[in-house]
């Protein structure tokens, strides 16, 4: 009986973080595709999520000190700040195809953008994109492309999916808005009251 040279559809391939892969990644690699390995091992370096962390960190600066879209005072020319946008950019699009690569798109469990996390990061992303793609076609409404460009304030929430730490910590607080509801609402109720009386 001769073994198999890749896995079943079911099968999924464990990378060596202890990630688990689907078995196919956009319905065309399968998990013991080479390309697939490869994308897979590269997400999984750990310099990987480090460089990406340091991208974001420096991304984080850059609209720190360039200020609102139309901020008249800010440091870098706007040629400059605009090439400087399109690197981080492009690197953030790279980082989500590799992901897509490696891990699938939405057809599995393990996939991508079955991530609530991970759909964050995409949708940053992609409206990244769309005020480029809208001056790059000319149209018109520069107030509708500012406000879509004020959606990269959201990128330091990327930083949430790399620190563990602060990654539960965000769970936990998730989890307790139900709790802080009753909270808010007992709160209100007292003052009410104290309205009342007064």
């Amino acid at each position: 009986m001769s073994r198999r040279s890749e896995p079943d559809e079911g099968e999924q391939r464990l990378g060596a973080s202890g990630r688990t892969s689907s078995s196919r990644s956009c319905f065309l690699l399968s998990a013991g595709n080479p390309v697939r390995r490869m994308f897979i091992d590269f997400i999984e370096w750990p310099w990987f999520d480090r460089t990406v962390l340091l991208l974001i960190c420096l991304n984080c600066a850059f609209l720190a000190v360039q200020g609102p879209p139309g901020y008249e005072d800010a440091p870098f020319h706007e040629a400059t700040a605009g090439q400087m946008e399109m690197f981080f950019q492009i690197m953030f699009t790279v980082e989500m195809v590799c992901k897509w690569v490696a891990m699938g798109l939405v057809a599995h469990k393990t996939a991508y953008a079955r991530d609530g996390w991970n759909m964050l990061d995409m949708t940053v992303v992609i409206a990244g994109w769309v005020p480029i793609i809208l001056e790059a076609l000319g149209l018109p409404g520069n107030n509708n492309i500012s406000a879509i460009r004020s959606v990269r304030a959201l990128r330091p929430l990327r930083s949430v999916q790399r620190l563990p730490g602060l990654r539960r910590q965000v769970a936990t607080m998730i989890d307790s808005l139900p709790k802080m509801a009753d909270v808010a609402l007992l709160g209100s109720f007292i003052l009410l009251v104290y309205g009342v009386l007064g």
